[in-house]
């Protein structure tokens, strides 16, 4: 089972909020980053960014641990225009990414897919929403897909 840091009690929050069933799909990202956490992005979104609320509801750590960001009804912001029906989860890393975190990219979709009734296809890499412009997530989405059609993760 993967390791989870609940950080939810000190997120900053200025977005509002949303309905559970508006949230129509997950969105996978990765930080561009060789490391990082929560602490590190938020002082980037807050200070060059000048958000209120950060980006990702998780974020998922180079060794496996996803620390939990915002409750799924806080509106975050990882894709702009399309912020208010999607729930983002963030891979540390720029394209390579370790097993724990893949193992854990695929627990986090399977439990968040089952919360919210969503379907595979509801599952996009940031790059695959209108308007974008983007490399993120770094990874071939048709085989992220493909991992989730199981009904367990895979074991890396």
């Amino acid at each position: 089972m993967t390791k989870l840091e609940d950080l939810r009690g000190i997120t900053p929050r200025s977005n509002g909020t949303r309905k559970l069933s508006s949230i129509t799909k997950i969105a996978r990202h990765h930080s561009a980053t060789t490391s990082g956490d929560w602490y590190s992005f938020w002082d980037y979104w807050k200070n060059t960014k000048k958000w209120g609320t950060g980006g990702y509801h998780e974020i998922i750590l180079r060794d496996g641990t996803v620390q939990i960001c915002y409750d799924p009804e806080e509106i975050t912001n990882g894709v702009g225009k399309h912020n208010s029906y999607i729930y983002h989860i963030c891979l540390v890393g720029n394209g390579k990414f370790t097993k724990a975190q893949e193992k854990a990219w695929e627990e986090r979709a399977l439990y968040n897919r089952k919360k919210f009734d969503l379907k595979i296809p509801d599952v996009r890499g940031h790059n695959e929403f209108s308007g974008t412009n983007t490399s993120c997530p770094a990874i071939n989405m048709n085989t992220v897909r493909k991992n989730l059609t199981r009904k367990t993760p895979k074991t890396y």
